[in-house]
């Protein structure tokens, strides 16, 4: 038997759901929020029509949303959000929103059953009709003759906006015959090849990479704008009700309040209407009441109570009499008894699980306490007995007509239920655009010549061939010219917080004295650190255990999906833990990124072998949540936990010490306490130290005792260079975490001027939903005059500040206050505690958010939006301000920049270096700025490769000149950053793999290329080839190809080996030697095309790389 089948059994329900779509006014009251959803997927399984439900404010459409998509498959539910406010839907905002609406107007046009949820302004929203909105969508499929031009026209009125390279939603692109759309309620951007004005494929491809996924027939491209403005001008607009089917349903939550809010937040509107100068702001608001009066479909009034709406002629009322069911807080005894109470009263009991793995502990933790119960699947309940299914209702609930009594696990163990889905938020592309993208304007460093300034990318004439140049500009304005299939030679110059290179001279000797003083430097870091290496390859330690039952246990109880990055990071640290030698690892990962929880499975290992573990952490806010996490994450299992702090009085800390050395304490967590001289640990197997870098010199020290011969596994927040991580491999093992959890929503950012509205609304907005706000105010003096200032203009709200100059002990009680919910807003400067995680604080606002670096902004944004709820972040800059072009365009880009993650990506800069010198020392910082981290970690990487002595495959650097135009020209791409970043791939290909993978991504994102291009990438394959060869150089003058060996090839190709490498060249040959090299001379036949000369030279390279490979 279903859910359903034991609900039908209510046959007042029943009729009342079956007499909606005629009554057309239907109040149904008594219903409590879990019973809400249930009767919400009663009426979509039983009348199958779309339901638009209208919740009584933005907060509570959201926790219906939250808790519906939980219950239906994917797509069934949607969301149609509103700004409730003109002002903050004046601001500039993300994406997100509007990506949300178009989704919801779309899955309503195609009349299938499903839900959308909205709030009351969505009725008062103005939309184009919906069969305007329809007439504005475009189907384009394969063999489809089309107008190009026209088709761009129309995307430009459709609100979608031009660009070189589609990255965003809203963007498209068109280069030759190749057009990419990025709709904005797609996931994959499209791709639309065509002969001629014939559609010859489409395909969707990946934003980041920009290569093509998957192919498809047909698409349909959907406005990008839910308003479009430049087509109706004067027309008049309809609501989202105009989208909703007529024989669709409308269920208002709560009618009373939906009528009250209307009424607040029609009043806030005209307020800031009246006092606005501004003569572009227009009152975009429908009125609510003649809206409602116009509805034609059928309606149900929900509401807990049975209220009068005078003004209504209600045609059906059933009072359902749900309740919420009893909260048990995990005590057995009392639901032992309770069980027992339903099963004498007859009750059907539902106990619902996660997932299966819970169901299982569910059941054995009962029959641990007596008490009988069996699994069922959902489609086999029985009636009058209690039974555990796996269902994803988010509160339980009573239906005391059917003796049903539903119960969760928050309801019975107080625990939260968790969102399985992934919820869809505009991943942002451009995160993953390397920050070593150059513009013309960027310092860049020439590894011969210096630091000097990237004007750009020419296309000279010399010899009458055409090639492109990259043109750098020098001290006294000396400009070089190095031809871009060099390109190697040259790199971007990134230093720490954007520090400002000295411009070396062209010709002068002080690039080759810095680049030997920096060389000196690294020398010795190499030694350090590979002495370090040297010394933990001898140590011995202790090998743990393989996984066993219980540690799989105690994974499945995670109640989250894992990251691929989690999975990946935990099977790391486990095969480092099995091993006899200690381990050593590095855990990076953005702030709640589940850093933790790879840590904690860690740390179960070692104590399910026998091992205890120490958890150091650099503040007591920070130890006091990892001691709250690990007790809910440990509760079902055998282990102990302790935290030592300042917190603890000093009896509690002596019992501590005493059961940490007598093995009671399995693993205790605490800042520098856990070092003190009377903490002696009894078997300690595993320190796990979160932020290092924070800790001062004299615990270092101490930390180093500590650390000899157990694991240690080190966690930080603060990403480290990619570069960095190559040459640290077998010195520093790292993992790295960079994908987000699937649950979290995206950021919603506005960006926009400060005025006292703005501010009072977006604290108002969160205090409604009970959560807490971070005031961004970087200046200490007058910080407590912006506290009063504050309390003036919201005196509903409690507030605090902290600034970097109060001592540790001052800023840790506030801080803590914080956490513990004393207080709701905490005006700060960006001091903001970096790893603390305050799942409540979900509104962050910036004061004069221009001045401020776009990695500190990233860095500001983590801070929120940490749990399964939409987080706010306002970026004010002063009123009448004009912003300069660079804060304009840092505002714009975090604006875009929504998803998570992201962060980590763009302030890849700055952090990295930071992250730099946390690794090789705070001293390094110097040395890295002097010749721009990139030089810096090449340089180290040779010095440490060379010192290990490792075993590097002989390759020379071949000068291939050959006479052919050989270039990328503006024609097949035009924009300089793209061509750059081809040259570079092609500079960096160590493979013929790798050059035809870029011919093949040429081929995908520009189409056929010309001549020149496929010259290009001939030399560049001749190139490759030629290196791993051993060639110094390859020549062509006139009919002849001269190939000159180095010495080594040419002590091994002597005698008949060298004409064993000519035997399946077509062309004839001469061999001659000197100064120890051979030298061949291939000769040309005169009717022969490059294509076949090109084929014989690799012919004789792959023959040459064969023997000396051997």
């Amino acid at each position: 038997m279903k859910l359903s089948e034991l609900i039908a059994a209510d046959a007042n329900l029943v009729n009342f759901i079956k007499a909606v779509p005629q009554a057309k006014n239907s109040m149904l009251t008594g219903v409590n929020f879990g019973a809400f959803n249930l009767i919400i997927r009663e009426l979509l399984h039983r009348l199958q029509q779309p339901i638009l439900i209208v919740a009584s404010d933005e907060n509570r459409a959201q926790q219906i949303y939250s808790s519906l998509v939980e219950l239906f498959e994917e797509n069934m539910v949607h969301f149609f959000p509103v700004e409730p406010l003109l002002e903050t839907q004046a601001a500039v905002s993300s994406l997100d929103e509007l990506s949300q609406r178009l989704d919801a107007m779309s899955f309503l046009l195609t009349k299938q059953k499903g839900i959308v949820i909205s709030t009351p302004q969505a009725l008062q929203y103005p939309l184009p009709a919906a069969i305007k909105f329809k007439a504005n969508s475009l189907t384009l499929k394969v063999n489809q003759v089309c107008n190009l031009s026209k088709i761009c026209d129309f995307l430009v009125r459709c609100g979608y906006k031009r660009d070189d390279l589609v990255a965003n939603p809203g963007e498209f692109a068109l280069r030759g015959d190749i057009l990419d759309i990025y709709p904005i309620n797609i996931a994959y951007p499209y791709r639309i090849e065509f002969f001629d004005d014939e559609i010859d494929n489409i395909r969707t491809f990946n934003p980041v990479s920009q290569r093509t996924k998957d192919s498809l027939t047909e698409v349909v491209i959907e406005p990008a704008d839910d308003q479009l403005d430049k087509l109706y001008q004067n027309e008049d607009y309809t609501t989202i009700l105009d989208y909703l089917t007529e024989s669709g349903i409308i269920c208002f939550d709560d009618i009373r309040a939906i009528r009250q809010n209307i009424v607040q937040i029609d009043a806030r509107n005209r307020d800031y209407l009246t006092h606005e100068t501004s003569t572009n702001i227009k009152n975009s608001r429908l009125d609510f009441t003649s809206i409602f009066n116009q509805i034609v479909q059928a309606k149900i009034y929900s509401s807990l109570f049975q209220v009068s709406v005078n003004d209504l002629k209600i045609d059906q009322l059933l009072n359902l009499h749900t309740r919420e069911p009893q909260q048990f807080f995990s005590q057995m005894s009392l639901i032992k008894n309770e069980l027992s109470v339903y099963e004498l009263q007859q009750q059907t009991v539902i106990i619902q699980a996660d997932n299966l793995v819970r169901a299982k502990q569910i059941k054995s933790t009962f029959a641990d306490y007596g008490i009988d119960i069996t699994i069922a699947a959902e489609n086999k309940l029985i009636p009058n007995k209690r039974q555990i299914i796996v269902d994803n209702f988010n509160q339980g609930f009573v239906l005391p007509r059917i003796n049903l009594v539903y119960l969760t696990e928050h309801d019975l163990f107080n625990r939260q239920l968790h969102i399985h889905k992934k919820i869809k938020s505009l991943e942002n592309a451009q995160q993953i655009r390397s920050y070593q993208e150059l513009n013309p304007g960027d310092y860049v460093v020439h590894i011969n010549h210096g630091i000097g300034i990237f004007e750009g990318i020419k296309t000279l004439e010399s010899n009458g061939k055409k090639g492109d140049y990259i043109t750098i500009t020098y001290r006294n304005h000396d400009q070089l010219f190095v031809p871009a299939d060099q390109l190697g030679v040259v790199q971007k110059y990134v230093a720490s917080d954007g520090k400002i290179p000295k411009i070396n001279k062209l010709g002068g000797n002080e690039w080759a004295k810095t680049k030997c003083r920096v060389q000196e430097k690294i020398e010795d870091i190499a030694d350090e650190l590979l002495a370090i290496y040297a010394h933990r390859a001898t140590e011995k330690g202790f090998a743990f255990l393989p996984d066993d039952e219980l540690q799989r246990d105690f994974e499945a109880s995670f109640p989250y999906l894992e990251t691929p990055d989690q999975i990946k990071a935990i099977k790391e640290i486990k095969l480092d833990m099995q091993k006899e030698k200690p381990m050593d690892r590095l855990l990076v990962g953005d702030v709640g990124f589940g850093k933790t929880e790879v840590a904690l499975r860690a740390a179960f290992k070692a104590i399910d072998s026998g091992k205890q573990v120490a958890f150091l952490v650099p503040t007591t806010i920070l130890a006091e949540q990892h001691y709250a996490t690990m007790l809910e994450r440990f509760k079902d299992f055998p282990v102990n936990v302790a935290m030592l702090c300042r917190f603890q009085t000093e009896k509690e800390a002596d019992e501590i010490a005493t059961n940490l050395s007598n093995g009671k304490i399995d693993i205790v967590v605490g800042t520098h306490r856990i070092l003190s001289r009377d903490i002696k640990f009894k078997n300690l197997g595993l320190l796990i130290i979160d932020e290092e870098q924070r800790f001062g010199v004299k615990h270092k020290e101490k930390l180093k005792k500590l650390k000899n011969n157990i694991d240690v596994l080190t966690l930080t927040a603060t990403p480290i260079p990619r570069t960095l991580h190559m040459s640290m491999i077998g010195v520093r093992d790292l993992s790295v975490m960079e994908t987000p959890p699937a649950n979290r929503y995206p950021i919603q950012t506005y960006v926009t001027e400060e005025t006292p509205n703005i501010v009072r609304e977006a604290c108002l907005r969160e205090l409604a939903r009970n959560g807490q706000i971070f005031f961004l105010h970087n200046k200490i003096q007058d910080i407590d005059q912006k506290v009063a200032y504050l309390s003036q203009l919201i005196p509903e709200a409690r507030i605090e500040y902290i600034h970097g100059r109060m001592s540790e002990r001052q800023l840790e009680d506030i801080m803590l206050r914080f956490t513990q919910k004393k207080f709701d807003i905490l005006v700060t400067t960006t001091i903001i505690e970096t790893g603390v995680d305050l799942p409540n604080v979900n509104t962050l606002l910036v004061e004069n958010a221009d001045t401020y670096g776009l990695s500190q902004l990233y860095q500001l944004r983590g801070r929120i939006g940490r749990s399964s709820r939409l987080a706010y972040a306002y970026f004010l800059y002063k009123r009448d301000k004009v912003l300069t072009e660079v804060s304009e365009k840092r505002l714009n880009a975090i604006r875009d920049f929504t998803a998570l993650g992201s962060g980590f990506k763009i302030a890849m800069r700055d952090l990295s270096i930071r992250g730099a010198g946390n690794v090789l020392g705070k001293q390094q910082h110097g040395f890295i700025d002097s010749v721009g981290y990139d030089l810096y970690a090449q340089m180290l990487d040779q010095t440490i490769k060379q010192k290990r002595g490792d075993k590097v495959c002989h390759k020379t650097n071949a000068e291939v000149r050959i006479n052919l135009e050989a270039y990328i020209p503006t024609e097949y791409i035009s924009s300089q950053k793209q061509k750059i970043e081809f040259y570079k791939k092609i500079k960096h290909a160590n493979n013929v793999k790798a050059i035809d993978d870029i011919a093949d991504e040429l081929i995908d994102r520009f189409g056929t290329y010309p001549k020149s291009v496929e010259n290009l990438l001939n030399i560049a394959t001749i190139k490759v080839l030629a290196d791993t060869a051993q060639i110094l150089s390859i020549t062509n003058i006139d009919e002849k190809i001269d190939i000159v060996l180095d010495q080594k090839a040419s002590e091994e190709l002597k005698g008949p080996n060298i004409f064993r490498t000519l035997e399946h060249v077509c062309f004839r040959a001469r061999v001659s030697v000197d100064h120890d090299c051979l030298h061949v001379r291939l000769i040309l036949d005169s009717k022969s095309s490059w294509r076949t000369i090109f084929n014989e030279l690799k012919v004789f390279l792959q023959a040459v790389i064969d023997i000396l490979h051997k």
